[in-house]
């Protein structure tokens, strides 16, 4: 009997570290994917400037930081409410789905394809930021951000006082990491864009630097610059 016990307390062990490992190792390759995306959309215009092995650094770091802390939300969400973590993703998708629209893209021949573009592209949004047009991006990415930080906090907020009654070790720091370290991941994409982007780095054309300060009337205009090509 005690050594059954022991066998089952050794496979919880192996499952539950399986089930870590998976996890680190998803958010893993889609942070990678995002940042390796980026690298092959600039190697196939001719016009951008390549990114080096810091900037793909950056870009994962970030990429890991709020991608990471997102799926945490999630997860905790979902222990108390599977139906209500549905109910939250269709209505972001939605929201998301609206602002696509008004984007105006024209990356498709039709519209119907069109609308499945902007689809998918909001599917993509409930996870992380997927610029589609040119020009400054600082106020969509406010805007975004925005949204998905009340979001993850609602959510951790939400299952923390479900697990009021339990005496978990971990509450307190997954309630730390969703409100606290995701802004150190904004803070890398800050670092990314001043200091390690392509276009703020020797030899680059003054018109195409990053500045800090922007005129709002530049920052407000959303008409895609070059239709047909994904912002980068």
């Amino acid at each position: 009997m005690l050594y059954v016990i022991k066998c089952r307390v050794v496979c919880d062990i192996i499952v539950g570290l399986g089930q870590i490992i998976s996890c680190i190792t998803s958010i893993g390759s889609i942070s990678w994917a995002l940042a390796a995306y980026q690298k092959a959309l600039r190697l196939s215009l001719p016009n951008k400037a390549k990114l080096d092995c810091w900037a793909l650094v950056f870009l994962f770091l970030w990429r890991v930081l709020v991608i990471g802390l997102r799926v945490l939300a999630f997860a905790v969400f979902a222990s108390c409410t599977q139906l209500g973590l549905f109910v939250l993703c269709a209505i972001h998708w939605m929201l998301m789905l609206s602002w696509t629209l008004m984007q105006h893209t024209t990356f498709c021949s039709t519209k119907i394809r069109e609308f499945g573009f902007n689809a998918v592209a909001a599917f993509i949004c409930i996870f992380d930021f997927f610029n589609l047009i040119e020009g400054h991006t600082r106020m969509r990415y406010v805007i975004y951000y925005f949204i998905v930080y009340c979001e993850n906090v609602a959510m951790a907020v939400v299952w923390y006082c479900h697990q009021s009654s339990v005496a978990g070790w971990y509450r307190l720091p997954v309630i730390i990491f969703v409100v606290a370290v995701f802004w150190v991941g904004i803070l890398v994409q800050i670092i990314y864009y001043l200091i390690i982007h392509p276009n703020n780095k020797p030899p680059y054309a003054s018109e195409k630097r990053i500045r800090v300060c922007v005129p709002l009337s530049e920052l407000v205009d959303c008409k895609p610059d070059s239709p047909g090509r994904v912002a980068v």
